[in-house]
């Protein structure tokens, strides 16, 4: 019974001093933190993208449903708009609006059109959209001509060409 006991150097380590310690771990959580904000940012923004491409879809929808199904197309115009209101462009908003405007005009609500046509074009005048704002006077005419005020409706629409105009000579 002869036992050989082998001692295995110790693994050689740097010693680290606490204060070089002290000076790297925050350098470390800062970045981490840094990535983490960044990763966040990315993924607000891919968010954002897929929230659109929805928003577009459901649009499409409510437009191609329009010709068919006037109750189907409002359902997804509707969903269009809960969806718009998520989104960071205002200008996704009034179009919804403006279409939502137009489907009531076509079941003959013209009173209803009017209402989001108006909110629609606060939103595009706010926001300097011209051509959003030439858009939404071209269906504000419309909508007062048929709620039977010619002269608003053709008010709008002058205004509407005036804007057109000044876009195509740019």
């Amino acid at each position: 019974g002869h036992h050989r006991v082998f001692e295995e150097p110790a693994p050689e380590f740097p010693i680290a001093h606490p204060r070089h310690l002290a000076l790297e771990v925050p350098r470390v959580v800062v970045h981490v933190h840094e990535q983490r904000v960044e990763e966040r940012h990315h993924q607000h923004a891919r968010q954002q993208e897929e929230l659109h491409t929805a928003w577009q879809v459901l649009l499409d929808l409510g437009f191609l449903w329009a010709g068919r199904d006037y109750q189907q197309a409002g359902e997804y115009y509707r969903q269009a708009h809960q969806l718009a209101q998520a989104l960071a462009d205002p200008a996704d908003l009034a179009h919804t609006l403006n279409r939502i405007g137009n489907w009531h005009l076509n079941l003959d609500h013209p009173v209803q059109a009017l209402t989001y046509h108006r909110q629609a074009l606060e939103i595009f005048e706010q926001s300097g959209n011209l051509p959003g704002v030439a858009e939404t006077l071209d269906l504000l005419g419309m909508a007062y001509s048929l709620s039977g005020d010619m002269l608003t409706g053709a008010d709008h629409y002058h205004r509407a060409i005036a804007l057109f105009r000044q876009f195509n000579n740019q």
